[in-house]
């Protein structure tokens, strides 16, 4: 058994707002930095996401985001690493990235919105628990797993199980 916090909303873009609010917040918590998780250039400057307490910018690593994932970007200021090939993410790439203290998050798809192709959520899981397990031992901040599955859901609740005959 392991400790699991789920929050979910009724809509896709809501939600990848509310789960980065929450990553900068506990990393601002964290990483002790002031202000509001803005970058300086949206707010003039102190949030987490340009904080020299938190080594430059927080970075999210991702492989092909949603357009929410990109406006998040420019919205809270961080850094956002796209480590794709063929569309999804990258876990030969992502299991070297990270491992950079600035990681705070990985943004996964089940059923990408944009092409309908879906991350490796299993070997994603399994870099990520053994990342954090790394830095547990060495009393550091922890990485968030953000799995998009809004389109996936929605697919299984339309789906009458005759292969998309009866849609």
């Amino acid at each position: 058994d392991k400790p699991l916090e789920v929050i979910t909303t009724g809509g896709g873009t809501r939600s990848i707002n509310i789960a980065f609010e929450a990553i900068l917040q506990r990393a601002r918590a964290e990483r002790g930095c002031g202000g509001g998780g803005r970058s300086s250039r949206a707010v003039g400057g102190g949030g987490v996401a340009s904080s020299a307490a938190a080594g430059g910018r927080v970075r999210v690593l991702t492989g092909n985001p949603h357009l929410a994932v990109e406006r998040a970007e420019r919205r809270f200021g961080f850094e956002l690493v796209r480590l794709y090939d063929c569309g999804t993410l990258d876990t030969r790439r992502l299991a070297v990235e990270i491992r950079d203290p600035r990681v705070v998050a990985v943004y996964s798809q089940t059923l990408s919105y944009t092409d309908g192709i879906s991350d490796d959520l299993e070997a994603i899981l399994a870099i990520v628990e053994a990342e954090n397990e790394r830095r547990s031992g060495a009393g550091l901040p922890l990485v968030t797993l953000v799995n998009d599955s809004c389109l996936a859901f929605c697919v299984l609740v339309h789906n009458d199980g005759r292969g998309g005959r009866g849609c």
